[in-house]
């Protein structure tokens, strides 16, 4: 695929496809956090010391490696999630809704035994929560991290992985990576054990199948240069454009988007950075394809609800197109990044991160529906006229 000058956008005239059938031939492995979720949502901004009245309180559950699973196991691709997540109800909650989503979708015997079974949860462990305060659409956050044996954590999401490459006699098609709890224990050598499995993981996995890495504060707070080497046999990095700034600006580097990604094209890493309402950016290994420019999806206010889960949703429909696509050429990249974007556009459409998950027809429809109206352009911007742009959309965030 050629590269195009600034003024020019790429049109790609793709139907939405049903993947009810193939799908079912990947397996998808997910590693990552789940968590209770108690959304409020506001009649107006809050007011310090006063009473303040809600229209609306849902208890959902959410979490990032939840959310991601949930949204592709809807859309009918089999997916196993590996959660930190306890035998408590909020985690027994997860583990019923997961089980429900897997059921409708008429997935494997395989993977809804994996879900149903008493091993998916890990017991003693506390299961994360988070407060949703949504006015509009802008949320504010409260969490309450996972708390438990980090030991036992450890040997029980090794122990899941092993027993999914068991249950499909292959190794995963992909491995995706969100989020994991590094448990806050006296013993140091038990202080960062959520990193050192995301580390073995990719190790371990590197050249065996597709592995995307969407990091969480755990991560994130250690900086880029921690994560250097896995980053390089990491298929896709993705981050937002907040997490890119904290996770460069640690190690004292340049937070500018030209010059992170930048860094990452001179060390050939595929990264996509979310970009909330201007959409995304993508740059493929060396970026000599030139840099993806994904603009938003334009929602109408009436149809923007919550964008909890929004960058999770994109991760899934990134996989969505990847899984099917394990040669990860340019073309299949730009393809990833278009699917991740009406799967993200429709997340904002529900309350919570995991919430009214779409199935393969439903997605479709909507995806339609925008390239009907051609109101969700696309393009490609060769290296040298892309910067222009990048410093503008970086303006935007300082």
């Amino acid at each position: 695929m050629k590269s195009v000058n600034r003024k020019s956008t790429v049109k790609r005239k793709v139907t939405a496809k049903m993947y009810r059938d193939t799908s079912r031939d990947k397996s998808i492995v997910a590693l990552g956090g789940g968590n209770a979720e108690y959304l409020y949502k506001l009649e107006r901004e809050i007011t310090p010391g006063e009473k303040n009245s809600v229209s609306e309180a849902v208890e959902l559950v959410g979490g990032g490696g939840m959310n991601f699973s949930s949204r592709l196991i809807a859309a009918g691709f089999e997916t196993y999630p590996i959660l930190a997540i306890g035998g408590d109800p909020p985690g027994q909650k997860i583990q019923q809704e997961l089980r429900a989503l897997a059921e409708k979708a008429k997935l494997s015997r395989n993977l809804q035994d994996f879900i149903r079974s008493p091993d998916f949860l890990i017991m003693g462990l506390n299961t994360a929560f988070a407060v949703l305060i949504v006015l509009a659409a802008k949320r504010t956050i409260l969490n309450y991290r996972a708390s438990g044996n980090a030991p036992v954590f450890q040997r029980h999401m090794f122990k899941r992985l092993k027993y999914v490459s068991k249950l499909t006699r292959t190794n995963p098609t992909v491995i995706h990576i969100s989020h994991l709890p590094n448990f806050a224990l006296a013993e140091p050598v038990h202080a960062e054990i959520g990193n050192d499995i995301i580390k073995e993981v990719i190790r371990t996995h590197s050249g065996k199948c597709i592995i995307t890495f969407n990091p969480g504060s755990s991560q994130i707070q250690h900086g880029i240069r921690y994560w250097e080497k896995e980053l390089r046999t990491t298929t896709i990095l993705q981050l937002n454009m907040s997490e890119a700034k904290q996770i460069f600006s640690i190690d004292g580097l340049s937070t500018s988007l030209v010059d992170m990604i930048n860094w990452f094209k001179e060390r050939a890493i595929s990264v996509i950075i979310t970009l909330d309402r201007f959409g995304a950016v993508g740059s493929h290994k060396a970026g000599k394809d030139g840099i993806i420019f994904a603009w938003p999806i334009e929602l109408l206010e009436s149809e923007m609800v919550d964008p909890t889960g929004a960058g999770d949703a994109f991760a899934a429909g990134v996989i969505s197109e990847i899984c099917m696509r394990p040669n990860f050429e340019f073309q299949d990249f730009f393809a990833a990044i278009n699917t991740g974007r009406y799967w993200s556009a429709y997340a904002c459409t529900t309350l919570g991160g995991a919430g009214n998950c779409p199935n393969a027809s439903t997605i479709s429809k909507f995806r339609e529906k925008f390239e009907r109206e051609s109101l969700n352009p696309i393009e490609v911007i060769s290296q040298k006229n892309a910067e222009r742009e990048l410093k503008l959309i970086n303006k935007a965030f300082e």
